[in-house]
């Protein structure tokens, strides 16, 4: 067994996550998340794309993983669980068309006593679609459903010191990355060929340690700037062209994003008139990521410095990080009143894509601290101009 975590830890997230589930009156609960599987045992195979499940009873007891056969050994090697808290779901439930995993889920979960209980469950995931919930309804019909959507993804928000340390190492990762994409990027060279170049630094890592998982790039340029979520192509970069980067290091799952622009050959006007705007709000904003501050200060921060100038952000500005990029609770934006704490960890994306003209991002990751918000970043905060 390797885990990412002591076993203590685990076992200390389970005890916040039965409390929070008994707390919404429900006897048992179904995690589908594979993020939330990950951070409450450990367990880290690629294997979402088949109906697996965490089965979490409220009353403390050790959860119970389902998993596909092929991967259950993965779960023996990466999650704390004891091999009895290991069940394979069958080869006969993939790939057919009479019957799938939830088929299995639902048989065990009556097996476990819980077929007539008070029952969490996950609702929005990504294959838990409706037809999967009217046949557990189905099939379990003397439970009682809610749903516990957020719950378990709530108790992330706050990194531990272990976390902490990941997200780190993950920091250092995207800056040897972007580094790599500053060094590779230049006129005539293929978009393809600083891929290859960002993508084995994310993967190869620093000197300490290596990238645990590798994130395509996001990286457009030219007339495609202005599309934030774009990858590369086979096209050689043209003199004039701006390319905006954003990625991600990863270590053990967890993510510090990174962005930067780089302009190949001398910026214009506009580009550079939009950068030092957005460098002055970015810097206003982390002074207002303070303990007791609201998502929402921080946010008002960066567009009362743009909006004078005349320029639009309409998108928010950043989004609470960790396990797989994104957790979906906190987000720097006008409508967010969560107050910030210690140990929280956010991504400060300040990309501009809707001016008329011109496009940049300028992104790091940050940890809240009693003191401030402290960039886990090293990557000096300019427009990085490549002749």
């Amino acid at each position: 067994m390797s885990l990412a975590f002591a076993k203590q830890e685990f076992l200390s997230r389970n005890e916040a996550a039965c409390r929070k589930i008994a707390a919404r009156d429900v006897d048992v609960a179904l995690v589908f998340s594979a993020s939330n599987q990950y951070y409450l045992t450990g367990y880290s195979a690629g294997s979402s794309y088949t109906p697996q499940v965490l089965i979490v009873p409220a009353d403390g007891s050790q959860p119970t993983l389902i998993t596909r056969t092929m991967d259950a050994l993965t779960a023996t090697l990466t999650a704390y669980l004891d091999d009895a808290h290991v069940v394979a779901l069958p080869e006969s439930f993939i790939g057919v068309s009479d019957k799938d995993g939830f088929d299995f889920i639902c048989s065990h979960v009556s097996s476990m006593g819980y077929s007539s209980k008070r029952i969490g469950v996950e609702l929005s995931t990504g294959y838990l679609g409706a037809t999967t919930w009217e046949k557990m309804k189905r099939l379990l019909p003397n439970a009682k459903f809610s749903d516990i959507t957020g719950v378990i993804t709530q108790l992330r928000t706050v990194k531990s010191p272990a976390e902490v340390v990941y997200m780190r190492q993950a920091a250092a990762i995207s800056d040897s990355a972007m580094a790599a994409a500053v060094n590779a990027i230049g006129p005539g060279v293929r978009e393809c060929d600083a891929a290859a170049e960002i993508v084995a630094a994310l993967a190869r890592g620093t000197d300490g340690f290596g990238g645990s998982q590798v994130y395509n790039p996001a990286m457009p340029a030219g007339i495609r700037q202005k599309a934030p979520h774009l990858y590369w192509t086979d096209s050689p970069y043209k003199t004039g062209a701006g390319v905006n980067i954003e990625l991600a290091g990863n270590r053990f799952k967890y993510v510090s994003p990174l962005s930067r622009t780089i302009s190949v050959g001398e910026p214009s006007k506009g580009l550079s008139d939009l950068h030092a705007t957005v460098l002055e709000a970015m810097e206003c904003a982390v002074e207002q990521m303070k303990t007791g501050n609201l998502c929402a200060t921080v946010s008002d921060a960066f567009q009362a410095v743009i909006v004078p100038r005349g320029y639009t952000k309409t998108s928010r500005i950043g989004y609470s990080i960790g396990i797989d990029w994104m957790e979906g609770t906190a987000s720097l934006q006008k409508s967010d009143t969560t107050e910030l704490v210690p140990n929280m960890t956010f991504h400060m994306i300040c990309g501009m894509w809707e001016e008329k003209d011109v496009s940049c991002v300028l992104s790091e990751s940050f940890l809240i601290t009693e003191q401030g918000a402290e960039s886990l970043s090293k990557m000096p905060r300019k427009l990085f101009v490549k002749n």
